[in-house]
């Protein structure tokens, strides 16, 4: 039961979606034994943590309380062994949660239940949290304790007060209160219908997901001597409360929402009408018939599937499959494919793979399907069961991005040919530079150059600046015909790779590609090699470019180690795998990056203190930032960028995650984050000039999501300006796991991708 409690608390702690269960309360191991009234007779010393009162749905945090060494002002030295929290609350005393967590190294987190419930005459409750129950899940180590949540799960209630009482827990002097039996979770052999479990009821437990330890906190790099890491904030780790997402600064006119799809040959229909649910919910079910609903779960088979039409954000739909009356319990289940029909209008596509691989395939016991809501709000208009066609309703909810023209065959004499990577030859990605030599230095992440040929065979010279630091070494990606077929460290100063070899003479693309992040170990490509029939040819220029701005998560920080306490490494991290080219990729768009891992717009990842080294405004008018200087002796920052170069059609900037880890709750330093981010729109503006742009934040935190809101709305305000949009992603979820320093997985990146195409797609028309 307490593994299920757990579950149903990282729900809680990340703001993210996990499995849980929108079922009716079940007990815990206080509310067992018999509630008495209190009559206490003496206490120690009070420490008085939190006043009210305050009223809090289910599923929410009712309160929370940063530590004095996270700037906050609860102080961590007042646990003593003996003391114990007291919460005084009203409503209902069942699925009442404390959460101990520490981010910055330590114990990590942990829920901790009521250790004691007590009624008082008043009817409200005293919740007790000893000492050794807390030791017991949390452990000793209070001194690094960076913040406390006080949650609810499955019941509302109204926190009146929370104090710390120093001393033993008190003796109570108690009188039973009337208590009744609870009812047997198991129908009675004559019932016809099975009921809806009582209290005492418990699921089938779910094994609780890894988590990894919390991450310790960077520090400043310093400018001169070899380059110190600079790790982005776990903000994600703190619960971080989901606000749905807003849709532009000038709310472009919603359209009518699509009809879904017009209706498959020999559906069921199981709901129709509006269902909506807000975060953190359950909304409406779909009763099997052995229960008087409308689901013969004997329908459910290998080639079938649910459909679910939601409007929405695009991973809002979520489904529980739960039995109580024998076989497979229950499980959350996410959407196999979603498919989108219009703007936030989509219909998920539920397989029997997918549910089987939560749930089982004993579907004869399945007593209700509940619709839940996790990290944002949702309306569901319709829910079938097709019998039949599974595989062909999944690829119907891919995007199919713009063709791209393929490599035509060139006809001519076959021979070797060596050229120079320059724009006569290769189309260029993102920004880069040429030196003296005609050596092409990809000094951004995913900067590198495309081009054709026919031909044989095919090899480039690529040069590193160093090789002493493994951990920055380059990392080089290279694609024949869209397939990876080189993905290597640069380990050595000079370094061929032949990349290309074929009996005959075919047409062939090539796309070379910097993996790794501007800030470590810059590399060129000095020569292209090829046995060809002709000279090669830049790529041809795709109808759409995007520019994207970032930081961490636009870099792919990590992302190729699932372990939040490994440490960063060129080797784990990967630009082709994070949101911003996966949304290039799916939108067919030519694409430019230009991010750096613990940068923000006022300041980069801090302990506290202003970081003023580690903000993009600074370096946007150059190559881009790195820790290294080029062989001639210039550094990256020092090269200032043509914008003439290319204009996007599309800027993304994805920052202010950073930026959090010093504005934290000052209303001064997010008000001065509020006119640094004003000032770089109107840099970014003067330098693409036609270019829509799109402000986003979310992925791991949305703390200054409302300061980004406020920014663009005063923007527009005063620049009349309306080409510039707001989009808030979800948070991560723990379900799909954590990288390095609690960055996201490929598979976080995916769904955000997908966010970031569905809106795309929808201001700019493609």
């Amino acid at each position: 039961m307490k593994q299920y409690k757990k579950i149903i608390s990282k729900f809680l702690i990340c703001a993210m979606a996990t499995s849980m269960l929108p079922m009716p309360a079940v007990s815990n191991t206080a509310s067992a034994a018999a509630v008495a009234v209190s009559d206490v007779t003496k206490e120690s010393g009070r420490v008085q943590i939190f006043k009210g009162p305050k009223e809090s749905s289910a599923w929410a945090q009712v309160a929370t309380f940063d530590s004095t060494k996270n700037y906050g002002t609860f102080d961590n030295s007042i646990i003593k062994k003996g003391g114990y929290f007291e919460a005084n609350v009203s409503e209902s005393s069942e699925g009442v949660q404390m959460i101990f967590q520490s981010w910055t190294g330590g114990a990590g987190w942990a829920i901790v239940e009521p250790s004691e419930i007590i009624t008082n005459a008043d009817g409200s409750y005293l919740l007790r949290f000893c000492y050794d129950d807390i030791v017991s899940s949390y452990g000793s180590k209070f001194d690094l304790i960076d913040r406390i949540y006080f949650n609810t799960t499955w019941k509302a209630i109204t926190l009146n007060s929370l104090d710390y009482v120093t001393g033993d827990m008190p003796v109570q002097s108690t009188k039973p209160a009337e208590t009744s039996s609870a009812p047997s979770t198991a129908p009675s052999a004559a019932a016809e219908v099975s009921k809806e479990p009582a209290v005492s009821a418990a699921p089938v437990e779910s094994k609780e997901p890894a988590v990894s330890a919390a991450p310790v906190e960077s520090k400043e790099p310093a400018v001169s001597a070899a380059p110190v890491e600079s790790k982005e904030p776990a903000v994600s780790v703190a619960p971080v409360e989901s606000k749905e997402p807003a849709v532009s600064v000038a709310p472009v006119e919603s359209k009518e929402p699509a009809v879904s799809t017009a209706p498959v040959k020999d559906a069921v229909n199981l709901f129709t009408g509006k269902s909506s649910l807000t975060t953190y919910s359950t909304g409406g079910k779909i009763t099997a018939k052995k229960n008087g609903g409308t689901l013969d779960p004997a329908i459910i088979n290998k080639d079938g599937y649910f459909t679910v039409h939601f409007n929405g954000s695009r991973t809002s739909s979520n489904l529980v499959f739960s039995s109580w009356t024998g076989g497979e319990g229950w499980a959350t289940v996410s959407a196999t494919a979603i498919k989108r029909n219009g703007f936030d209008d989509f219909t998920a596509i539920y397989s029997y793979d997918t549910i089987a691989k939560a749930y089982g395939t004993d579907f004869s016991t399945l007593d209700v399907i509940y619709f839940v809501a996790q990290g944002n709000p949702y309306t569901i208009l319709s829910v079938d069961y097709v019998p039949s066609g599974v595989d062909a309703a999944i690829a119907s909810c891919s995007v199919t991005p713009p063709a791209t023209e393929a490599p035509s065959y060139v006809a001519g004499d076959l021979k070797e040919r060596t050229c120079k990577p320059d724009e006569e030859h290769v189309k260029v990605l993102g920004r880069t530079y040429t030196d003296a030599n005609g050596s092409r230095w990809l000094n951004n992440l995913c900067s590198g150059v495309e081009f054709t040929f026919t031909g044989t065979k095919a090899s480039i010279d690529v040069t590193a600046v160093a090789n002493e630091e493994k951990n920055h070494y380059g990392r080089i990606a290279i694609y024949v015909n869209e397939k990876l077929v080189v993905d290597d460290m640069i380990k050595t100063l000079k370094k061929t790779y032949d990349f290309y070899e074929s009996d005959e003479a075919k047409p062939v693309s090539v796309k070379i590609m910097r993996l790794s992040e501007s800030a470590y170990i810059p590399f060129s490509i000095d020569n292209i090699q090829v046995t060809s029939t002709a000279a090669i040819q830049p790529a041809a220029n795709r109808t759409r470019k995007i520019e994207f701005i970032g930081d961490s998560i636009t870099c792919g920080y990590g992302v190729d180690e699932q372990n939040a306490s490994s440490m960063f490494s060129t080797t784990n991290s990967d630009g082709s795998k994070s949101y911003a080219y996966k949304t290039a990729q799916k939108l067919g768009a030519d694409f430019s990056m230009f991010a750096a891992s613990g940068f923000g717009v006022i300041s980069g990842y801090t302990g506290g203190d202003l970081n003023t080294l580690q903000t993009i405004p600074q370096y946007y008018e150059s190559q881009g930032f790195s820790w290294y200087t080029l062989p001639d002796g210039k550094q990256a920052m020092d090269i200032p960028w043509d914008f003439d170069v290319d204009e996007p059609d599309a800027i993304v900037v994805n920052l202010g995650t950073n930026d959090s880890s010093y504005t934290r709750n000052d209303e001064g330093k997010k008000a001065a984050f509020v006119k640094a981010y004003v000032a770089f729109l109107k840099q970014i503006r003067s330098k693409n000039p036609n270019a829509a742009i799109f402000c986003t934040l979310g992925i791991m935190g949305q703390d200054l999501y409302p300061q980004i809101e406020e920014a663009v709305s005063a923007y527009t305000k005063e620049t009349g300006d309306k080409q510039v949009y707001t989009l808030q992603f979800d948070v991560q979820n723990m379900n799909d796991g954590v990288c390095v320093d609690w960055h996201p997985t490929e598979t976080t990146y995916e769904k955000a991708a997908d966010t970031l195409v569905d809106y795309m797609s929808y201001i700019m028309g493609w």
